[in-house]
């Protein structure tokens, strides 16, 4: 509250619609009114776009928008150095990516204490987020095992930990930040294809600028969402 927001935390949302110029927002609990909306909900942010499960698509109230959005499981592994501990302490080892094929990369972390992150970019199957299997595999642990031996010995020691994630993919690769586009009070922002998270401070200052109809301070037509519909944002 000291900055003026009220964090809810453990409310699902499950719809959203305009309510005049301003929109409602529904959770599993309450109901939200607000002038703006910006919807940047990661691999869930195709469902909130399309409507509801179960919803006629007919419904004047909702204004659905279906995106060629892909959800893609990826596997982040922590793993103990074998040897030479210190050249992967943050100080000599920096953030890398290396791409071992063409168009085939993983790429790692330093040793923040809890190991060395490393991971596949890209590959992952194709999921749904209420679905995604959170269980890592044994050949999914062998095949990081393989390209460490092969390019980070020293960091294929014991594996100490493993997690799934989700990509949020666009076709051509590049986010999404532009007015949706016959509700111009919601902002749709999907910084995802697997670099986002990497730009999250200027998004969250260009997400801020467009919510307060301020001119952004980048050029955003490559993020535009009519590369997609074919239709301009704002358009009644």
């Amino acid at each position: 509250m000291e900055r003026g927001a009220s964090l809810k935390f453990n409310q699902p949302v499950l719809r959203w619609e305009p309510d005049g110029e301003g929109v409602r927002v529904f959770t599993g609990t309450d109901t939200y009114s607000a002038n703006r909306l910006l919807l940047s909900v990661g691999a869930w942010l195709g469902a909130l776009l399309s409507g509801p499960t179960g919803s006629s698509k007919s419904n004047s109230n909702c204004r659905f928008l279906d995106l060629p959005l892909s959800v893609e499981r990826q596997v982040l592994l922590w793993f103990e150095p074998r040897s030479q501990a210190n050249q992967f302490q943050p100080e000599n080892c920096p953030i890398h990516i290396w791409e071992y094929a063409p168009h085939r990369f993983f790429y790692g972390f330093p040793d923040l204490g809890d190991g060395i992150k490393v991971a596949v970019h890209h590959e992952g199957q194709l999921t749904d987020p209420e679905k995604i299997r959170r269980e890592v595999q044994e050949d999914e642990i062998q095949t990081m095992r393989r390209l460490l031996r092969r390019f980070l010995p020293a960091a294929e020691g014991v594996l100490k930990s493993t997690m799934v994630c989700m990509y949020t993919n666009t076709p051509d690769e590049h986010f999404i930040l532009d007015y949706h586009p016959t509700d111009p009070q919601v902002l749709v922002a999907s910084p995802c294809s697997g670099h986002g998270f990497k730009f999250s401070s200027v998004i969250g200052e260009l997400a801020a600028a467009l919510l307060c109809e301020e001119k952004p301070s980048f050029d955003l037509s490559l993020f535009r969402i009519d590369r997609f519909t074919g239709s301009p944002a704002g358009a009644k």
